[in-house]
């Protein structure tokens, strides 16, 4: 099974997201997300299973993430809200992935600085309306943790609360 390193966002915007996910799930014919125990989050590296020795030496970041616009990948498959990243945390995502090559982790190739797309999935597996937005709401979200999960289905394996400044 993969493993991802993920900004977990605080509780009111968690509640935010899954009911958005809800919205998206019935406009898109898939509750994919619901069934296997996602947690509202922005991917910022999805790898092997060493990816739990680079977490272990990871300090969570802190700040706001808004999330500005639907967007799609796979065809339409799956859609997401775009994710406008502030230039600390595409430092410190950069930093994370020269850490996971510098310690041999094969990261998928999509995570890595010059392809990511920061985003937060609304829906997977879409059956219907692909490529068509719900209209979902631009949001604005606060990182409250850094986790690791393993996944399908997704497993919290560890997780580091902010330290806001």
């Amino acid at each position: 099974m993969p493993f991802a390193i993920e900004l977990r966002f605080n509780p009111e915007s968690e509640k935010r997201i899954r009911g958005i996910w809800e919205d998206a799930a019935r406009w898109h014919g898939s509750s994919y997300l619901a069934e296997h125990g996602a947690i509202p989050h922005v991917a910022l590296v999805t790898g092997d299973a060493g990816l739990r020795e680079v977490f272990a030496d990871l300090d969570a970041p802190s700040g706001v993430i808004p999330l500005v616009e639907a967007g799609f990948f796979a065809g339409g498959a799956v859609a997401f809200l775009k994710a406008d990243i502030r230039e600390d945390i595409r430092h410190f995502h950069a930093s994370l992935c020269h850490m996971a090559s510098q310690r041999g982790v094969r990261v998928d190739s999509n995570y890595l600085p010059e392809k990511w797309l920061p985003h937060c999935t609304i829906a997977q597996n879409c059956r219907e309306n692909l490529e068509v937005p719900h209209g979902s709401p631009s949001l604005e979200t606060s990182i409250h943790s850094l986790i690791l999960v393993e996944y399908p289905p997704t497993r919290l394996i560890g997780e580091k609360t902010t330290h806001p400044t």
